[in-house]
């Protein structure tokens, strides 16, 4: 077993980018609980816009989320309706 600093970080695309990342955080814990690998996400995170999972497990798997990610969609937070692309990225060491 290693253990695997897992970081997320939003990109561009303001809130919704910010969204999105949050939601990958979920991919990422939900991954992590049906291999039955433990987390922990550290207190007091530096930035709001930055998030890390630590996590006790085999890193195969995690590193092919690893890159840019970008996404095109109405987010909840456009009140007009309009498409919105937005990134984030995973680093994993």
């Amino acid at each position: 077993m290693s253990q695997l600093l897992i970081e997320l970080r939003a990109g561009e695309g303001g809130r919704d980018a910010k969204l999105f990342c949050e939601e990958l955080r979920g991919v990422v814990l939900a991954l992590a609980r049906h291999r039955g690998e433990s987390t922990q996400e550290p207190p007091g995170q530096v930035d709001s816009r930055t998030l890390t999972i630590v996590v006790e497990g085999d890193p195969e798997g995690y590193e092919a989320l690893a890159g840019v990610h970008r996404i095109q969609r109405i987010p909840k937070t456009d009140k007009n309706g309009r498409r919105h692309t937005s990134t984030a990225t995973i680093a994993v060491l």
